[in-house]
């Protein structure tokens, strides 16, 4: 069942249209910054505690309500597996915003160009990032690519729309937290460790299905890799793979290889079905 939900959510995905205004995590936001400032009246609860608490009181949520629909009808089971995988590929779809920006940026409207690289980014861009653009799409690509597409997928099959909801909360509460409190240092440590078997992973399958020797080498060497880009060593091994994968030079690039770069997130994403594929024919998912 994994595996059909995973098709079916990732073709509902690109033609979802005017639907993705429905896509949105402020609610979350909201709780998550409520928690936040209760940890700071709360010794217990600012740090793992308070932290772990906060996404976990929704996955089991979520667990709880999916468990009660299967067992009253199992195609409604299989419906609320679907809306929430789409639910976590959000809030928009990035093949959205690359292809934009790639229109903007051949357009001329460098304007709209930077607001989607900004809006992918979640921040500001420098000046050195405006003045190459493509380049920072690129390395952003490869994150966000992780981040919205291929570790949901991956918590997904293991752990069902429960697991795919932990992610994609674990991911928006660290980018929600602010300052250096328990609370905060814990969410961000709770994101990184659900982000680490899964950007290792992509990263691996972004080497498989580009330059395969290049990529691997440059995972390996992502440490001495200098990027504004990656927030953490995560994001570094994705950038640095994905560069050596896809054999993109950051230092000229064009929107030729940002859609090289597409191209490639492309391919590791058929390469990962078909991954599921061969795991459910042989019984280990779904």
């Amino acid at each position: 069942m994994a595996l059909i939900t995973i098709i079916l959510g990732l073709f509902t995905e690109r033609f979802l249209g005017s639907l993705e205004e429905y896509r949105r995590y402020s609610w979350f936001e909201k709780f998550c910054a409520w928690a936040q400032n209760v940890s700071r009246n709360n010794t217990l609860l600012d740090g793992w505690i308070g932290a772990a608490g906060t996404v976990f009181s929704v996955v089991l949520l979520v667990a709880f309500v999916e468990h009660q629909i299967s067992e009253w009808f199992s195609a409604a089971g299989f419906l609320f597996g679907l809306v929430v995988f789409v639910f976590c590929l959000g809030p928009k779809s990035f093949y959205s915003h690359v292809k934009e920006y790639c229109g903007a940026v051949d357009s001329g409207n460098v304007a709209s160009a930077q607001w989607h690289l900004e809006l992918l980014l979640g921040r500001p861009l420098s000046e050195t990032e405006i003045q190459n653009m493509p380049s920072s799409m690129i390395q952003v690509l490869f994150t966000i690519a992780h981040h919205r597409l291929f570790a949901v997928v991956f918590w997904f099959v293991l752990f069902g729309p429960a697991g795919a909801v932990f992610f994609r909360l674990c991911h928006q509460a660290a980018g929600i937290v602010q300052g250096s409190s328990d609370f905060a240092q814990s969410m961000r440590s709770i994101y990184k460790w659900a982000a680490w078997p899964t950007a290792r992973i992509t990263a691996f399958s972004y080497a498989v299905t580009g330059n395969f020797v290049e990529g691997i080498a440059r995972f390996k060497n992502s440490g001495d890799m200098k990027t504004s880009v990656a927030a953490d060593e995560n994001e570094r091994i994705l950038i640095a793979s994905g560069l050596g994968a896809s054999g993109v030079s950051v230092s000229d690039a064009s929107t030729n290889d940002v859609m090289v770069a597409l191209a490639l997130v492309r391919r590791t994403g058929v390469f990962v079905i078909g991954l599921i594929a061969l795991a459910t024919l042989a019984g280990w998912a779904g």
